[in-house]
């Protein structure tokens, strides 16, 4: 019996892993779409921009160095609420994205990642956990409060703040 439970588990997870692998592949298509710009705007975007030198680098450094106490405040819509999410370290993001490709692991990456960076509401109470029943799993809270569209959408937040967007960085063709 338990066996068997273990088994519709591990095949309910699989399922929505493939579910949520397809919604993330539709949002990065919609990103991608949305930050494509046409020549003409590439052009003027392109004269605006100046070379990066290691004078402007050492006069300006609070301007370019990296910052690791970033957070954002999102809207959930469906639920009326703010929650607020940390800039997760490259570390968390690495696990994640190997999460994401690994077929046998039974922890959702956007759950995970989620998890770890929501800083409000601290989805790590020990009290929240107990009552939503998830303390053998504590990354199913996630999906015990948020709609899979909406796990996505705050795991894209979370990467964004790492950097990992598309359209950040762009080859200049001359």
């Amino acid at each position: 019996m338990n066996l068997c439970l273990c088994n519709l588990h591990k095949k309910q997870q699989e399922q929505r892993n493939y579910h949520l692998t397809l919604l993330i592949m539709i949002s990065s298509i919609a990103l991608v779409l949305k930050q494509i710009q046409t020549l003409e705007e590439f052009e003027m975007t392109n004269k605006e921009l100046k070379r990066l030198s290691v004078v402007d680098l050492m006069k300006e450094k609070e301007k370019y160095q990296v910052k690791d106490d970033v957070t954002e405040e999102v809207v959930v819509e469906r639920l009326g609420v703010v929650v607020v999410l940390r800039k997760p370290e490259k570390s968390l993001c690495v696990d994640t994205m190997k999460m994401a490709r690994d077929e046998n692991n039974d922890t959702d990456a956007d759950e995970y990642i989620v998890y770890n960076t929501m800083i409000e509401p601290n989805l790590k109470d020990p009290e929240l956990l107990a009552a939503y029943g998830c303390k053998t799993i504590p990354t199913e809270i996630v999906s015990k409060i948020f709609d899979p569209g909406e796990i996505a959408q705050l795991s894209e937040v979370a990467f964004e703040l790492a950097g990992y967007k598309k359209g950040g960085v762009k080859a200049i063709k001359n």
